[in-house]
């Protein structure tokens, strides 16, 4: 059973979200930013993923989509990824809000914390519809972008943020990294 359409979500970005001044974070610090849920999801691999074929607005394709954010527009519908190796993701809630920083310490950096596009648009097509997620993706210029998605409307918002946007993430949301 699909969950309702949910209207724009109120735990996003947020204002003057805390600004923590991490070197590294311990094991304790990372258990109280984040913790894992749920199981493991098995993405495939791709040999060649051609954005601009497989984000489109409308709620008939493979991905039912809503809504596809300028900025998402302009960065990554140019994107074409080749030899995408398959991967398993897994999802972390927010224990409390934050700025992107520190979770990419607590990834293991933004290398880590960042996935394909084609990893992205192959965790939506099963993810559960009644939660809000965001992911760390490289655009067409290989600048790390955190992309904020929720169903509403029948599919799929998607916005792309700049990582150092100087609003931060409200607790809550969840974080899809490998």
């Amino acid at each position: 059973m699909n969950a309702p359409d949910n209207p724009e979500p109120a735990n996003d970005r947020v204002e003057n979200a805390p600004v923590m001044d991490f070197a590294e974070l311990s094991p304790d610090q990372t258990d109280a930013l984040m913790q894992v849920v749920g199981a493991p999801v098995p993405v495939p691999a791709a040999e060649r993923f051609v954005a601009r074929e497989h984000f489109v607005v409308g709620h008939d394709g493979a991905l039912p989509i809503s809504l596809l954010g300028d900025d998402f527009l302009t960065h990554f519908l140019p994107l074409v990824e080749e030899d995408v190796a398959a991967s398993t993701l897994y999802q972390r809630v927010l224990v409390k809000s934050t700025i992107d920083a520190p979770i990419f310490l607590a990834l293991g950096g933004e290398d880590a914390a960042s996935v394909p596009l084609a990893h992205l648009f192959a965790f939506l097509k099963t993810a559960d519809r009644g939660k809000w997620y965001f992911l760390y993706v490289r655009d067409v210029a290989s600048q790390l972008w955190a992309i904020d998605t929720y169903w509403r409307d029948g599919g799929w918002d998607m916005e792309a943020y700049s990582v150092t946007y100087p609003r931060g993430w409200r607790g809550g949301g969840h974080v899809v990294s490998r």
